[in-house]
């Protein structure tokens, strides 16, 4: 065991000694990530991808964030299939003009702004300060435009608004007067 890594984030643990080398002929490695108390395990064809990246990495001296930044992509990949998931759904539920898949979709843009917020507290940039006032104007629109949590009288005032803008009496009332004849 051989720790190669260690930060305020990430910590890298390299196993070498399995004991069967034909079962892991490249040792192995653990990526723990401090903040999310999540760890993840790379064995066989992982480890030795693994190992290639860590040794390209190595050659360009990378600073702590960008390691950071590396392993961070070997930690997401469970929380990214999650989230893919739950924007299936979403996009499903928009489709299908559903009101709760609109609440869906105030969450998830709304559970961006906890990294968001995060990485500001490291350093602020333009950049980063930009996107969190772009996913609070977009979370503000949503609130407002579709009257989510009960904002301008909520989902009774939408109903209100489908039905009287759909059915006969509508057609009715924007129907062009008949010509004079």
């Amino acid at each position: 065991m051989n720790m190669l890594y260690n930060s305020s984030h990430f910590c890298v643990v390299e196993f070498s000694d399995f004991g069967d080398a034909e079962v892991h002929p490249a040792g192995g490695f653990e990526i723990m990530d401090k903040g999310m108390r999540r760890e993840i395990f790379l064995d066989g064809s992982q480890a030795q991808h693994f190992k290639r990246d860590i040794d390209e990495l190595m050659s360009t001296q990378p600073t702590f964030d960008e390691f950071d930044a590396f392993l961070a992509g070997y930690d997401i990949g469970e929380a990214e299939a999650l989230k893919g998931v739950a924007e299936g759904v979403e996009a499903i539920g928009l489709w299908l003009a559903k009101r709760w898949a609109e609440y869906l979709t105030f969450i998830a843009t709304s559970l961006l702004l906890i990294p968001e917020v995060y990485e500001l507290t490291g350093r602020i940039t333009t950049t980063k300060v930009l996107a969190l006032v772009i996913n609070l104007a977009v979370l503000a629109y949503l609130l407002v435009a579709k009257r989510l949590f009960g904002m301008r009288g909520g989902g009774r005032v939408e109903i209100e608004a489908h039905e009287r803008d759909t059915g006969w009496q509508a057609l009715e009332r924007t129907a062009l007067p008949a010509p004079p004849t």
